[in-house]
């Protein structure tokens, strides 16, 4: 593959530097516009939890906000993996961050104050993302030199939690400053993302699969996940601890309630894990993760679970922020190990369906896990439902330590890898060398 090479340029985060002399500017043009629109859509999802727990009081209103965006992903998932492999994905990218911008601007026009409005804008964003997903990240590892995966992924890294740490920082305080213009300013930057899109450059073919849907090939994703153990593992486990012990849907009960620190907090409360996750992306770019991976996996997440703890007692801003920053460089270790296990057992023409199997967990995860948090909210209040979701993070690793010896006993990630692979994936992936 022939590379446009970009110029030099270095990401630093306190001292820490990861340069981007030499890559190929197709795949930085990717990374860049893919981060655009997650600063887009966090500068709205701030605003959005805000209003509507601002105008209800209830948690599980924002744990309904999490359901409507999970329901498409999980629905969708197999027909986007599938198409993610089979069309060009960078159309399928540029025509829904295109969707992505229109929908975020018609929430200026919308009345905002009616929970089943939001509802459905944060439905019909679910949909347009469990597309744009499978065939972004496809896009982005097809664009990666095969002999810069490492340096790559941590650029990637970098930009995806700058864009989270951004985004709900400014949608914070624009908010708070001027109300509804946050979404038109959303809307404005995932048109930019959109714009960036369009100028990046794909050699050959991205499609690269010419299959037709069918019930069979639609479930190859999970069959490969299946076939790797440590992989599945892994995935699952990321699952279930953000599942039981994220905090960001109740993030706008702390920041109204329990902190006291309004709009402006709640941007700095939810970029705060993008801030300690950025960080430890860089320090692991530096010191790379070769040893030991799936410990520092199975580590990381009790870890998570201890700082849920820690943040659900809390009623310090500044050492709530200090929890969250710590929280999410344990979450940036787990996401590390996962998608170098991705990027190394996965081969390229599946990345769409694996990529869209992914999202599901990861989807379930974070939107399934608000609807857990808002439910576990109104039973047992905001700092016992946090508690007791910490309390499970830190056991389910402890019992993830005996379920899969191979996970954590492996001292490199090529030991994660099943040999031989088992008979139901190998009739699938004939061609995977393990």
């Amino acid at each position: 593959m022939q590379c446009t090479k970009a110029p030099t340029t270095r990401l630093s985060i306190d001292g820490a530097v990861v340069s981007t002399d030499g890559m190929d500017t197709g795949f930085l043009r990717a990374s860049v516009a893919r981060a655009l629109v997650m600063v887009g859509a966090e500068m709205a999802q701030v605003a959005v939890a805000y209003e509507v727990y601002d105008a209800s009081r209830d948690p599980l209103d924002l744990g309904l906000l999490g359901l409507a965006q999970f329901l498409p992903v999980f629905t969708l998932a197999i027909p986007a993996g599938h198409v993610a492999d089979t069309r060009p994905r960078k159309q399928i990218a540029l025509l829904t961050t295109i969707g992505i911008a229109l929908t975020l601007a018609s929430l200026v026009l919308l009345p905002r104050s009616q929970l089943l409005t939001m509802l459905v804008v944060m439905a019909v964003l679910g949909t347009l993302r469990a597309f744009l997903g499978p065939a972004t990240n496809a896009l982005i590892a097809a664009l990666i030199p095969d002999d810069d995966i490492a340096r790559a992924s941590a650029v990637n890294s970098v930009m995806f939690m700058g864009a989270i740490v951004v985004g709900p920082a400014v949608g914070g305080l624009l908010f708070a400053a001027a109300g509804g213009a946050v979404y038109v300013a959303a809307a404005a930057v995932v048109f930019v993302a959109a714009v960036v899109f369009a100028a990046v450059r794909v050699p050959g073919t991205d499609r690269l699969s010419t299959s037709q849907l069918t019930v069979a090939n639609a479930l190859d994703g999970l069959r490969f996940m299946r076939g790797q153990p440590a992989l599945l593992a892994s995935v699952a486990l990321d699952f279930v601890a953000v599942f039981l012990g994220g905090v960001t849907a109740l993030l706008p009960v702390y920041a109204i309630e329990v902190l006291h620190v309004g709009a402006p907090g709640l941007g700095a409360l939810r970029a705060a894990p993008a801030v300690g996750a950025g960080v430890m992306g860089l320090w692991l770019a530096w010191r790379q993760l070769h040893h030991r991976p799936g410990q520092a996996l199975i580590v990381s997440v009790m870890i998570f679970g201890g700082c849920t703890i820690a943040f659900g007692v809390s009623t310090s801003f500044p050492l709530s922020l200090s929890l969250l920053a710590m929280l999410g460089a344990a979450d940036m270790v787990s996401v590390v190990v996962r998608g170098a296990l991705l990027r190394t057992l996965v081969p390229a023409e599946w990345r769409g369906r694996v990529s869209a199997m992914n999202s599901v967990f990861i989807g379930g995860s974070n939107q399934l896990g608000e609807l857990e948090s808002g439910v576990a909210a109104r039973v047992l209040g905001p700092e016992g439902a946090i508690i007791l979701g910490g309390i499970g993070a830190v056991g389910v690793a402890a019992v993830a330590v005996g379920l899969v010896p191979t996970l954590w006993r492996a001292k490199r990630l090529e030991d994660t890898s099943p040999a031989p692979l088992s008979p139901p994936v190998v009739n699938v992936f004939p061609a995977i060398d393990p």
